[in-house]
């Protein structure tokens, strides 16, 4: 028998009646979120996306040596 955590169970029931209206489509249920911020006054802030740089997570000193990790620069 597998134990359920009341909590979650409520979370994931609340979850999915406020999702049903919107045939659960993540679009229209962010839509209606930020809606709601404005609606309530909030401030809403739309930031453009960024280009992340591809770094290297570590690097060897020498072909076959030890690598060495940036924590270790």
């Amino acid at each position: 028998m597998i134990w359920e955590d009341p909590i979650v169970k409520e979370t994931r029931e609340r979850r999915r009646e406020y999702a049903a209206p919107f045939q659960h489509d993540v679009d229209a249920i962010f839509e209606d979120i930020r809606s709601r911020q404005g609606r309530e006054g909030r401030r809403v802030v739309i930031r453009e996306p960024r280009c992340l740089e591809s770094k290297p997570l570590c690097v060897a000193e020498e072909p076959g040596g030890r690598y060495k990790t940036k924590s270790e620069d």
